[in-house]
């Protein structure tokens, strides 16, 4: 089966809640190992498009954070296929204070989808992007659920039934 899914963690450890992406990655290199290919890098993402055949990966997972707003709270998530309707990806919504513009990173995201890469986005919402901040309650609550839902999409859509799991697999987003 090899590499067929490429988790993408965007964010940046050293201000708070904008970790979060990083951290999901991370976790979720760790619970499935050999079935997935983690990576922070997101100029990776581009230079796959260019060097490498997409039509070897079946899905890439992008997994980022945005500031909270008056819809949607610290620690509430989200999450955008760019095979359906995106149109309620506001261009407010920032990912942290130093990361990609989220109407950025779903611009990256259609340009990986267009080579026929199933292409999705979750994004969390958080409130602390301080240099040195540690995650909020809030973040660090949605990190679990939002770990176990992508946990849940590759395998229901790959028969990884032998990769390990650490928690169940029923989590939903909030909205």
């Amino acid at each position: 089966m090899g590499e067929q899914v490429l988790i993408v963690g965007a964010g940046n450890w050293m201000y708070g809640d904008e970790a979060a992406g990083i951290i999901i990655a991370n976790e979720l290199g760790r619970r499935l190992g050999d079935f997935v290919k983690v990576t922070y890098d997101l100029g990776r993402v581009l230079g796959y498009l260019h060097i490498q055949q997409p039509k070897e990966l079946e899905q890439i997972i992008f997994t980022t954070m945005a500031a909270e707003d008056e819809d949607h709270p610290s620690g509430s998530w989200c999450r955008l296929d760019m095979a359906m309707d995106t149109s309620r990806t506001e261009s407010s919504w920032l990912t942290g204070t130093r990361s990609l513009k989220l109407p950025e990173m779903v611009d990256l995201a259609r340009r990986v989808a267009a080579h026929g890469v199933h292409t999705t986005i979750y994004v969390q919402f958080g409130s602390d992007f301080r240099l040195g901040a540690p995650l909020s309650l809030p973040v660090k609550k949605a990190i679990e659920a939002i770990e176990d839902r992508i946990e849940e999409e590759i395998r229901a859509g790959q028969s990884v039934r032998s990769a390990p799991s650490r928690r169940g697999l029923s989590a939903t987003a909030p909205f």
